[in-house]
């Protein structure tokens, strides 16, 4: 690889040079440049017949150093101050019960929908089917699901309440 670059140094002179090497020993030139206050205006790469341009703002110049070393004081201020777990979770609480009551109350709503739609069918085919020879076997499955829905309703009931009961306390 062939590296072509155009720097401009601290009093404005252009130069233009190249390097042959990998990708690593021309990061390492990209950075010294950097460091030594110089800008890199424009570099790209020749790899037997292909040439690229490399996007100059993935490495860090004059330009960009007091916008990173604000961050790194920034987030150094933000790291080296302890945070209260117990604030931090008592803001988050309310909303975090919010929603699991929304999607027990949410769950409790569909299981008596379908409670609903499981009577309705039992009570449809008791009905209509008299005397088929799989009556029986119809009912006994309709009434398997119509208690698995009650079961699950009552579950669900029951697990709100304790949430609740826990919430509160």
């Amino acid at each position: 690889m062939v590296f072509f670059l155009t720097t401009m140094d601290q009093q404005g002179a252009s130069r233009e040079f190249s390097l042959m090497g990998d990708l690593e020993v021309a990061c390492k030139l990209f950075d010294h440049i950097a460091k030594k206050g110089h800008i890199l205006l424009k570099a790209s790469v020749v790899d037997g017949d292909r040439s690229s341009d490399i996007p100059l703002e993935s490495f860090y110049g004059p330009a960009s150093w007091p916008v990173i070393e604000a961050l790194e004081r920034e987030w150094s201020n933000i790291l080296s101050k302890p945070i209260n777990i117990r604030s931090v979770c008592a803001r988050k609480l309310p909303d975090m019960i919010s929603r699991r009551v929304e999607r027990h109350q949410a769950c409790i709503f569909q299981l008596e929908q379908a409670v609903v739609l499981a009577e309705q069918r039992l009570q449809r085919v008791s009905a209509t089917i008299l005397r088929e020879p799989h009556r029986g076997r119809m009912l006994h499955q309709l009434e398997g699901v119509l208690n698995r829905h009650q079961q699950n309703l009552v579950t669900e009931r029951a697990s709100l309440s304790k949430f609740l009961d826990q919430a509160t306390h």
